[in-house]
């Protein structure tokens, strides 16, 4: 009786997938925004990993959005290429409303620098900003970052593209 009412649920929550209902990890009120692991180019160090998670936990300051961690890393031209079909992949898998790509490359020794790209996955547009860290510790440097990434006229323009897609008003 156990194993019938398991797989019950089991077929429920796959027909839910098919129709394309959004699962409790894609909230229709919050922007879902999956962060790429950082792209690298020039002398870095292995503080990538704790810099990820540094502007994971700001970003996270957001109550508008819910941050998802996709440990997985490419050039922001792979993404890009034919109209960014590539990132319908990221889109389904991890039912994503955005995607943030950041580039982190680091030409002088106390400096890091950053391009961030923060790709709407319903428009394709595409936000852009670069900042560095020269002469601030990185730390301090993400205090705010969250602001100056995460517009709200764009996560406004994402809920109502989510809410239409979904049929909602």
């Amino acid at each position: 009786m156990r194993s019938l009412a398991i797989g019950l649920m089991v077929v429920g929550l796959m027909g839910i997938a098919v129709v394309g209902i959004p699962s409790p990890a894609s909230p229709a009120n919050k922007v879902v925004i999956g962060v790429l692991d950082f792209e690298t180019s020039g002398p870095v160090g292995g503080r990538l990993g704790g810099m990820k998670k540094a502007t994971m936990k700001e970003l996270k300051t957001n109550t508008q959005v819910k941050i998802i961690n996709i440990r997985e890393s490419c050039k922001f031209s792979d993404l890009e290429k034919n109209g960014f079909e590539g990132t319908e992949t990221y889109k389904i898998n991890y039912q994503l409303d955005m995607i943030l790509h950041i580039h982190a490359w680091r030409p002088a020794i106390k400096a890091w620098h950053f391009d961030f790209s923060l790709i709407d996955l319903y428009t394709k547009k595409v936000r852009k900003y670069s900042d560095e860290t020269r002469g601030i510790p990185f730390k301090n440097w993400v205090r705010g970052l969250s602001k100056k990434i995460l517009k709200k006229k764009d996560l406004d323009r994402v809920l109502k593209a989510k809410k239409e897609a979904l049929g909602e008003k």
